[in-house]
């Protein structure tokens, strides 16, 4: 359990945090070290740089930047197996550390793992001196006590938990690349709507921001959260098949073009219902226009009926539309909008959530001063080739 391996919320360094105390009474070193790689550099792309100290248990027997220097000596031989040195003097470490790094000569014995898959080292594991505060003899160096030094047992210990680090770190950096992917995907559907309205421009967005932070304020689970500030996102992509004539309208629709916009949520959930990723956000795309008193759409739920998603999008939604500027009107001022949330509260609105939200009416009146829309690539266009 310890190892948490499946646990894609945890990093290298957090996992790395769980097992190096595990493995340094494992294998009795004296203390034990993970440094991080960095990137190679261009004249020596084949391997990788030595990086940060990110764990350190036990005493600090050598200095940060002596126990890099010693992994920058050794690691270059760690491609092939894991390196162990026993009986280490200065004299046999390498001739000019012993004197740049004094602190070295309390260094017996070194085992020294890289954290590597396919070719690609994310960083090393470094033990150092096995058994605490044990001081050789010429006796006993002459009789040979391997339980004294680090040996194939140890290596081996040290070389499975340096397998599993790495194809943990793998395994989140693919999830991540994965979640940015679909992070991606979401920003350019959301992009897709919006350019079909250059008004509501970062609608959606603020939409996500204000309903994330509500779910916060209401006490929710950050998985809730997070869920509910996709689900922002994404709230009005059903948009994305209704005319632009009706949608860029300046003035106010006609019952059937109402009629028409009330469709967008089940549009959306058309859209969205056959992509397994997206799922999860279907609630909030298809409910943030139910009202508690069984007057909204599309289905007319009343009360907790409607997911929380909904409930706490519908707030944040009405918000944003109401504090906006539009082509046919200014932003209502927040007291003004505050005053309609109260007043629509426990008919349109969940009574709880509209009382979280002016409880914290700060938050979101920063939200919307610091919001900047992102930036829109513009191509350049390739110049013609002449013509002889």
């Amino acid at each position: 359990n310890a190892l948490e391996a499946s646990n894609t919320s945890q990093d290298l360094c957090g996992l790395a945090k769980l097992i190096v105390p595990l493995l340094c009474d494992s294998i009795k070193a004296q203390c034990l070290v993970m440094i991080s790689a960095t990137d190679a550099d261009e004249e020596n792309s084949s391997s990788a740089n030595v990086g940060a100290i990110r764990v350190w248990h036990g005493p600090r027997l050598i200095s940060d930047e002596a126990c890099r220097r010693l992994v920058q000596h050794f690691c270059s031989a760690t491609v092939e197996q894991a390196v162990v040195r026993n009986q280490l003097t200065d004299a046999n470490l390498f001739p000019d550390f012993g004197p740049l790094f004094p602190d070295c000569a309390n260094i017996r014995e070194l085992l020294l793992a890289p954290i590597a898959k396919d070719g690609e080292t994310s960083g090393w594991l470094l033990a150092l001196n096995r058994g605490a505060g044990f001081c050789y003899s010429q006796s006993i160096v002459r009789a040979g006590l391997s339980h004294y030094e680090f040996g194939t047992g140890e290596a081996s210990i040290l070389v499975s938990a340096a397998s599993v680090l790495a194809t943990h770190d793998r395994i989140v950096g693919l999830f991540r690349e994965k979640e940015q992917l679909l992070i991606d995907t979401v920003r350019a559907l959301v992009s897709a709507v919006e350019a079909k309205d250059d008004y509501t421009s970062g609608h959606s967005e603020r939409v996500a921001l204000y309903g994330q932070q509500l779910a916060r304020d209401c006490g929710l689970d950050e998985t809730v959260c997070d869920r509910i500030y996709f689900s922002g996102l994404l709230h009005d992509v059903g948009k994305i098949s209704i005319q632009d004539s009706i949608l860029q309208k300046p003035s106010g629709l006609s019952d059937d073009e109402f009629q028409i916009i009330q469709t967008h949520p089940d549009r959306g959930w058309v859209i969205l219902q056959e992509l397994e990723q997206l799922k999860h956000v279907l609630p909030g795309v298809l409910y943030h226009h139910e009202r508690v008193d069984g007057k909204g759409y599309p289905d007319g739920l009343v009360g907790a009926e409607i997911p929380i998603d909904g409930r706490i999008l519908a707030v944040a939604d009405t918000y944003d539309a109401m504090t906006s500027d539009r082509p046919y009107r200014k932003g209502m001022p927040q007291d003004k909008a505050e005053q309609i949330l109260r007043g629509g509260a426990g008919t349109q609105w969940d009574s709880t959530i509209v009382e979280t939200f002016l409880r914290h009416g700060s938050k979101f009146v920063a939200i919307k001063e610091s919001y900047r829309p992102r930036s829109r690539a513009i191509r350049v266009a390739r110049p013609a080739k002449s013509v002889d």
